[in-house]
């Protein structure tokens, strides 16, 4: 919510549209958020965005750029089986960035 909340505050003046997918929210409002306007950034975990691209199979066939922040905590565990899962319907083309503030060896083997 953090996240989504600062991006909303920096394209304050542009025409962009931010949406916050998270679980414990109704998936179906998601959907509908996705069906009903254009969504230029989507800040979410990935559960959800697991959850959403399998019905969308071709929603990140467009996406530029793929960040994941705190990535040491999301290629650990069951998130790194997801977050492998999601990057497999990302476009060649599409840019993987990584933050966190270490980076063990999984970060570079995942990379």
């Amino acid at each position: 919510m953090q996240v989504q909340a600062l991006a909303q505050k920096i394209s304050k003046f542009k025409k962009i549209n931010i949406e916050l997918f998270i679980g414990g929210t109704m998936v179906k409002e998601d959907y509908a958020k996705i069906e009903d306007k254009i969504v230029h950034m989507v800040v979410c975990t990935p559960g959800r965005l697991k959850d959403i691209v399998k019905k969308y199979d071709n929603l990140l066939a467009k996406c530029e750029f793929f960040v994941l922040d705190e990535a040491d905590r999301l290629l650990e565990g069951n998130f790194e089986k997801d977050v492998e899962e999601i990057v497999n319907y990302l476009s060649p083309k599409c840019a993987l960035l990584m933050y966190s503030a270490t980076f063990p060896i999984r970060i570079r083997s995942f990379k």
